[in-house]
């Protein structure tokens, strides 16, 4: 690995930390209201009273966060992460735009708890992912590309 990361390798690096803190900070009861789960949180709820979260939508986040963390040490690996999380995520706004919208109120959508707040928050992700995968695929500068 060079001295240097290159920009996609530090975006899947921080886009890791960034899931990892919000799904673990997703599963201690008292940061999410809404539910009566004490401690540890298992049920719908608000994460900071805003994002619709529940131990499988938090458990997604912790998993997406540790992938990007270890592919981090790539190029190749850290823009591959970059245009699966975007699809991921891209797929994840669209669905959620059009099963839940903008309610706040926490919906399960496909075992996982959301609301309006996620999807503009996963619409921001997408285009985030994006670019630092469209980035690294089409630039020829050595210190950029992954090539």
């Amino acid at each position: 690995m060079d001295d240097v990361r290159r920009p996609v390798e530090k975006a899947a690096l921080y886009f890791g930390i960034v899931n990892l803190i919000i799904g673990l900070a997703a599963f201690v009861g008292p940061l999410v209201t809404g539910n009566n789960d004490g401690l540890i949180n298992t049920s719908p709820g608000l994460l900071f009273g805003i994002f619709a979260f529940n131990w499988f939508h938090a458990l997604a986040h912790i998993l997406i966060g540790a992938a990007g963390i270890l592919v981090a040490r790539s190029c190749e690996s850290s823009r591959t992460y970059m245009w699966v999380s975007a699809a991921i995520f891209g797929v994840l706004t669209v669905a959620g735009f059009i099963m839940v919208g903008m309610e706040m109120d926490p919906q399960l959508m496909m075992g996982m708890a959301v609301n309006g707040a996620d999807n503009l928050l996963h619409l921001l992700w997408t285009a985030l992912t994006l670019f630092f995968a469209y980035q690294a695929s089409r630039q020829t500068a050595p210190e950029v590309s992954c090539a």
